[in-house]
């Protein structure tokens, strides 16, 4: 049950990359500023520590990604040309 579930999500993530990495971006962003919010510094650093550590993640998860589809070739979109 729990492989035939992550390979729906696999193949799920795979055909909405920009859809799975922007809700992952996202969501990050929203929590890390709701963390920074938690710290006495000011309102513009909060912001750029917020972002930098979302953009930081979501890179990480770009990479994960096109790792899987080397690894895994039935991952990869056919393109008929």
């Amino acid at each position: 049950m729990f492989e035939k579930d992550l390979r729906e999500w696999t193949a799920w993530v795979s055909q909405n990359k920009l859809t799975s990495v922007g809700s992952l971006w996202l969501t990050l962003m929203a929590g890390n500023i709701a963390y920074q919010f938690t710290r006495p510094v000011p309102l513009q650093l909060k912001l750029i520590h917020s972002r930098v550590y979302s953009q930081f993640v979501t890179i990480g998860a770009v990479a994960a990604i096109g790792l899987a589809e080397a690894l895994d070739p039935s991952l990869k979109k056919r393109r008929d040309f």
